[in-house]
């Protein structure tokens, strides 16, 4: 019973804005329940504005996963606030995670963040270097990314290269495209189309011929990359080239080829609408790839881009397919891209 109370408590205190007992909080965030100290993480993220971060830095070593967790999120909105040296250093002892919330946290020192420490960690860490790298924006150095990413792939560097090409993805700087452009020509490496998906973020139409080249020889794996590659291109994108691949595709097992029909959603006014009406009606395609379909149908009508009689009719088969289409996961793919759209008449049904 006190052990809920407890929970109660810390609870309540965190609704009380500018009245809540920070000491208390404190105090609580030494509890021996961890689903209190989970809370007090909670708390302390919504009272950004007026707690110390230094308070959470022990909850980053704390003995249970789910309680670090919620720490390293709490820290997100304290910004460059945080110990940057607390936070490097839980980072670098569990090792970087997937959307990594300390790097974002220590992102947030933008150009403040010492070149030094990016530069020992890029020899030593250079994983950890990479995602902090990912995260600084603007105030990057690049060059220190260009020399992460010049490093030979092999097995123990596969990490590294991972999160390198992830930075260079979020990064978007041309510095980094001649760099990139050579990972995605060596065929013996595979993180080619990882690296292409990166290039193509940059935009420079130079190289979507050679981003397009790769789709022939994608795996059903790869389409992601690559659609992510020929998506930075917006309404240059190579929208014949990418429909007579789609189409050339078998309607059998493939849900990969959703990745491609998302892409679509970034087409602008060429957006080939007669091409997703045709695909989005088609049963015999897979559920998930008709879902993008659909999506890219509905930002289409969404944005303004259709006539009034493209519209009307992209509607009129949504809505026909929402409540006559027998799988669920369809159906529900439809009734979301129907609230992108944002028509009334879509309400009712």
């Amino acid at each position: 019973m006190q052990q809920v109370q407890r929970q109660a408590t810390v609870m309540f205190s965190s609704l009380l804005g500018e009245a809540a007992p920070l000491d208390f909080l404190v105090a609580a965030s030494k509890d021996t329940d961890a689903e209190v100290r989970k809370l007090v993480c909670i708390a302390l993220q919504s009272l950004a504005h007026r707690a110390n971060p230094d308070w959470l830095i022990p909850l980053l070593g704390d003995r249970e996963a789910e309680v670090r967790r919620y720490a390293e999120e709490a820290l997100i909105p304290y910004g460059n606030r945080v110990p940057l040296e607390a936070v490097l250093h839980a980072l670098v002892e569990r090792g970087v995670d997937f959307e990594d919330p300390l790097a974002q946290v220590l992102g947030s020192f933008k150009e403040d963040f010492p070149r030094s420490v990016l530069e020992r960690l890029a020899e030593s860490q250079g994983e950890v270097a990479a995602v902090i790298l990912g995260e600084l924006g603007t105030a990057a150095p690049t060059d220190l990314l260009d020399a992460l990413l010049a490093v030979p792939f092999s097995e123990s560097t596969r990490p590294m290269r991972f999160e390198a090409l992830l930075a260079a993805k979020k990064l978007k700087s041309s510095q980094l495209a001649p760099r990139l452009a050579a990972i995605m020509r060596d065929e013996q490496d595979f993180s080619r189309f990882s690296a292409a998906a990166a290039l193509g973020a940059i935009g420079d139409p130079v190289y979507m011929p050679e981003i397009l080249a790769l789709l022939p020889i994608a795996k059903p794996l790869d389409f992601s990359d690559v659609a992510d590659g020929l998506s930075g291109f917006g309404e240059q994108m190579p929208v014949d080239e990418m429909v007579e691949f789609i189409l050339a595709y078998p309607s059998d097992g493939n849900e990969d080829i959703g990745d491609l029909l998302d892409a679509l959603r970034f087409a602008g006014k060429h957006t080939p609408y007669e091409f997703l009406v045709s695909y989005v009606q088609d049963a015999d395609r897979d559920p998930e790839a008709r879902g993008a379909a659909a999506k890219a149908l509905a930002s289409f009508a969404g944005a303004g881009l259709t006539t009034t009689q493209q519209y009307d009719f992209a509607l009129h088969v949504l809505i026909e397919l929402l409540q006559s289409e027998g799988d669920p996961l369809f159906r529900h793919s439809v009734a979301y891209c129907l609230g992108l759209i944002k028509d009334p008449i879509v309400l009712e049904p």
